[in-house]
């Protein structure tokens, strides 16, 4: 059964309602029925910085090996109240759409993790075929949910909210062999010591 819990005579002579609740057979308030849900916009509250994208080795890789992205996406959770009760919200990555720049997209359910050895295939890392500077992007999805017991039960929230990554660069090189005198710090023109994809020996 519903019912108001106030009831209020203004000045103008005319009822004010206060907000309803669910009660029982004896009169009791059912702890939240009735209630009114949380939106979208208390899911976007939460997400107050997107996700970070990262690239081992410091996004610097070869052609046709495989360079290793990640995110540190997390889901998040907060206290919070609904109609003066105490109620849990919390946002969940559920999906992930990279774009490496080269044209090629991938949408993964994972957010990668870092690799410890070098050329190591991973849901999230991609193989370039041509050397180049490359922006790499990532949109992360987020779905929303709230429990009203403690987090025993999650109720959905309609929709999804998505944040975009401050974008990466990654350096892309080739592997050729040569025998050389100098480093790079000693003889910045040296072979080898350009920028991806540049080729400083005249010979080739």
């Amino acid at each position: 059964m519903e019912v108001n819990t106030r009831i209020e005579e203004n000045k103008a002579g005319s009822i004010v309602y206060g907000p309803r609740v669910c009660v029982d057979e004896d009169g009791n308030v059912v702890p939240g029925a009735g209630q009114e849900s949380f939106d979208l916009n208390d899911v976007a509250g939460l997400i107050t910085v997107p996700p970070r994208l990262h690239a081992d080795n410091g996004g610097r890789g070869i052609r046709h090996a495989h360079t290793n992205f990640y995110t540190d996406a997390i889901y998040i959770l907060q206290n919070s109240t609904l109609n003066g009760e105490p109620a849990l919200i919390r946002a969940t990555p559920i999906e992930y759409h990279w774009d490496y720049g080269d044209g090629t997209t991938r949408t993964t359910e994972v957010a990668g993790s870092s690799q410890s050895e070098f050329n190591v295939e991973t849901a999230t890392s991609h193989q370039y075929e041509e050397t180049g500077t490359y922006t790499v992007t990532l949109n992360t999805v987020y779905m929303g949910e709230y429990s009203l017991d403690g987090g025993q039960t999650w109720i959905p929230i309609d929709g999804t909210i998505s944040r975009e990554s401050d974008p990466l660069q990654a350096d892309i090189f080739r592997t050729v062999t040569r025998n050389v005198a100098d480093d790079c710090v000693e003889n910045p023109s040296a072979w080898g010591c350009g920028a991806p994809g540049e080729d400083s020996d005249p010979a080739r």
